[in-house]
């Protein structure tokens, strides 16, 4: 479906290279890339992966109550608190801080979940297993890179906090730094040892989404404003995946035509969410006579709600026991491949 090719660019490649750039060269910080570019690589890249997941959890009525939780309940009662949060944002901004928060440190669990989704999967695809202790070594290892993650997360919401805070967080980010490098030993012993079983390098593609993980966590440790690189670099990751899911699931159009349809709109929806809905709440608010940053606030919380549901959406969508999450990403292989 995929060439070996396309998918080590998607998964990592890009990412890698990128990344070394930026941080070997004497590039211009991301930063100076300016609102325009910002804007274009969200729309192009990081706005559709989430439209990606609400197209493949509300694609049909029962992907819908098969996904009930995930689709109905947790929104629902996420945008309560989302609106109570915009109502109540000049005299309790908290509640805005608080989706921020959660945002911004749920993204931890999603990074590495997605990291250890895609090895699990390629190594299926190249039919090169993990044996148990490979698999235990990987996976531990990217939960100590999450718990370094979490400490970075907090210690980055907490420099607008008072000074006590903000000094225990970066204590907290400085003792987590030898974590990361123990969390990158142990992933790479494990694949190490992969190696060694197979007698050979383990194929790309389960090697390259690891490296580029650690790669994203060594731009972002030197430059926070390099975060949207991350990002497009992630939504890249991520949106080989849906397509192949749309592609087994409709068999019967062309693949390329297939995907280019699915990206164009999957773009579409993500500025008509992200950019056009926000850009309509300023119109209104300030043709009533509004005054201040509300409608700031308002893209925040957005911004904020389909970043957090996305997270648990991808949670729910993507678990590799389920037989037909694994038909879905599975189904144009060989039946060789069948076997668990």
């Amino acid at each position: 479906m995929m060439s070996p090719a396309i998918d080590a660019f998607c998964v990592g490649g890009a990412s890698i290279f990128v990344i070394a750039a930026l941080l070997l060269l004497p590039l211009p910080s991301p930063a100076r890339i300016g609102a325009g570019g910002v804007l274009a690589v969200g729309a192009l890249l990081n706005w559709p992966h989430f439209m990606a997941s609400y197209r493949l959890l509300y694609a049909s009525a029962a992907t819908i109550r098969a996904h009930s939780l995930a689709s109905i309940w947790f929104p629902a009662a996420l945008g309560l608190y989302t609106v109570v949060g915009v109502t109540a944002w000049t005299r309790q901004p908290i509640h805005l801080r608080l989706l921020e928060c959660v945002a911004t440190l749920y993204l931890a669990r999603h990074y590495t979940g997605q990291t250890w989704g895609m090895m699990a999967s390629f190594s299926h695809i190249e039919e090169t297993p993990f044996a148990p202790h490979e698999r235990r070594l990987v996976r531990f290892g990217l939960f100590l890179i999450m718990m370094w993650h979490l400490a970075w997360g907090a210690a980055l919401l907490s420099s607008g906090t008072p000074s006590t805070l903000a000094s225990i967080t970066s204590e907290i980010l400085r003792r987590m730094t030898p974590v990361a490098g123990l969390s990158f030993a142990l992933g790479a012993l494990g694949l190490a040892l992969m190696g060694r079983r197979l007698g050979r390098v383990p194929p790309l593609r389960i090697v390259l989404p690891f490296v580029a993980l650690y790669a994203w966590y060594a731009l972002l440790a030197t430059d926070v404003s390099a975060a949207f690189v991350v990002q497009a670099a992630h939504a890249i990751q991520y949106m080989s995946f849906p397509l192949r899911v749309e592609m087994n699931r409709d068999q019967a159009s062309p693949p390329g035509r297939l995907a280019a349809t699915r990206i164009m709109g999957w773009t579409v929806l993500g500025l008509a969410t992200f950019s056009g809905v926000p850009a309509l709440v300023s119109l209104g608010y300030r043709s009533a006579g509004g005054e201040g940053p509300f409608p700031e606030a308002v893209a925040a919380a957005i911004g904020s709600f389909i970043s957090i549901h996305h997270y648990f959406v991808d949670g729910a969508l993507y678990k590799l026991r389920n037989p037909a999450v694994r038909r879905d990403l599975f189904s144009h292989l060989p039946p060789r491949h069948a076997a668990p």
